[in-house]
């Protein structure tokens, strides 16, 4: 790494904090987005042309890190395997019997079923991992509607499920 780049990171080290920490809302996410972006700009240090904006060329960089994080967020958190199979890797780390198992999952589902079909499409949309704008540009409806349907598909799923809860 060359003394000039090295001087432009640490010049502007706490602006690339600040952006980083506007980018993610969360300290830890922003530091760890601060360190990737730090990676790169070091790695490619070649492609950095002297007379050129470091300040630009490195919010650039992190910018598409923050991006590229995000996607790939949002398309595990689509993969993510149906409530079954967590349920399963739960239940049999505590040595529970498999039709006890299907019971629950079953009383579960049906609950879930007596929801009316918007608030239940709301709420499996929320358990697979959407976000509540991304559920509401979806569904085109407002956001308050949408989260205002998913608390009472709670509401109702724990009236639903009382036998269900945990001691406390």
């Amino acid at each position: 790494m060359t003394n000039e780049l090295e001087i432009s990171i640490r010049a502007n080290t706490p602006t690339l904090r600040r952006f980083a920490l506007k980018l993610t809302g969360n300290q830890n996410d922003a530091e760890d987005l601060f360190q990737e972006t730090a990676e790169r700009i070091i790695r490619h240090a070649g492609r950095f042309e002297s007379k050129t904006n470091f300040k630009a060329w490195a919010m650039t960089i992190m910018r598409n890190c923050f991006i590229n994080n995000y996607r790939k967020a949002k398309i595990r958190r689509r993969h993510t395997p149906p409530m079954e199979e967590h349920v399963l890797t739960i239940e049999k780390t505590t040595s529970c019997n498999e039709g006890e198992l299907k019971m629950k999952v079953d009383r579960i589902e049906a609950a879930i079923e007596k929801l009316d079909a918007k608030m239940r499409c709301s709420f499996q949309m929320y358990f697979d991992g959407y976000h509540y704008q991304e559920i509401a540009d979806e569904l085109h409806e407002p956001i308050g509607t949408i989260k205002s349907r998913i608390h009472q598909a709670r509401v109702n799923l724990k009236k639903e499920l009382v036998e269900y809860r945990m001691a406390s």
